[in-house]
């Protein structure tokens, strides 16, 4: 009961709690028959004390049982959802993976093999290809979107987003939003490369999710199906702990009783109590 009163000194002093979470255990507080029992070294006391530390740390698994318990039935309403999801977004990817695999233009050989079709015509100059693209945006009055042509095996667009500018685009059966245009052309064309190598592997990425998922969703159906396991051995300990506080409340009861009977003797001659009573 000393370390129950010191803990909640250190929080307050601490500050490391709400005041009205400063509320004491009643379990930590002693009967007068406890306290009795303990230094009479009664049985019943010390097995009380170890039936509640098992009561104390099985309710605490229980409850972790419980939220376990709970995020499995979040799950089983929301995976599906996401498998859906994932298993229409993979055939895309995959689609397009391929074509990313088998583009010719990479960072490495970009100076050699450099081309891409504006309106038709093809550029192998970056700097060239560049200015044409400037020029397109600059004499655009209308238009949010220009389709421009085609780069790496991807159709090439530019979308306006108020607030941000002209967007490179890359499209061959998703649309991938690369970056804003940027004055300088090879910035551009390889930040394309960039997002065009990068399918692959977010390909890889979208499978394992999915495995993970569907794993996920299995587990989560088994823990549905499953209950504490510690269940029986709660109820007889709780059943344990019952016969144990009646027997102590009893015990409490009867020593009142004899002290009561035992000091308060009426004398029949002088109506006097008893000195060591009082």
């Amino acid at each position: 009961m000393i370390e129950t009163k010191a803990s909640y000194q250190a929080q307050l002093f601490e500050g490391t709690t709400a005041a009205r979470e400063l509320e004491e255990d009643n379990s930590a507080l002693l009967s007068y028959s406890e306290i009795k029992a303990i230094a009479s070294d009664n049985p019943l006391i010390k097995e009380k004390f170890e039936i509640d530390a098992q009561i104390k740390k099985l309710e605490t698994l229980q409850k972790q049982w419980q939220k376990k318990y709970y995020h499995a039935q979040e799950q089983i309403r929301s995976i599906p959802d996401n498998i859906d999801y994932l298993n229409s977004k993979i055939p895309l990817y995959e689609k397009d993976s391929e074509v990313a695999i088998n583009a010719k233009i990479s960072l490495i050989n970009i100076n050699d093999t450099f081309c891409i079709n504006i309106f038709g015509k093809w550029y192998t100059d970056m700097k060239e290809a560049n200015l044409q693209l400037m020029s397109i945006i600059k004499n655009n009055q209308r238009d949010n979107k220009i389709d421009v042509g085609h780069f790496n095996g991807f159709n090439f667009s530019l979308n306006y987003k108020q607030g941000f500018g002209w967007i490179i685009h890359l499209k061959n059966v998703q649309d991938y939003t690369v970056d804003v245009l940027n004055p300088i052309g090879r910035v551009n064309f390889e930040r394309m490369i960039k997002k065009i190598q990068s399918i692959p592997n977010t390909l890889e990425i979208l499978k394992e999710k999915l495995s993970n998922e569907n794993k996920n969703l299995k587990n989560a159906n088994d823990t549905l199906k499953t209950e504490y396991p510690q269940k029986n051995d709660l109820y007889k300990l709780k059943r344990r702990q019952k016969e144990i506080n009646a027997l102590l409340t009893a015990n409490e009861e009867n020593s009142n009783n004899y002290s009561i009977n035992d000091c308060f003797e009426i004398n029949m001659d002088d109506s006097s109590i008893d000195d060591e009573c009082l």
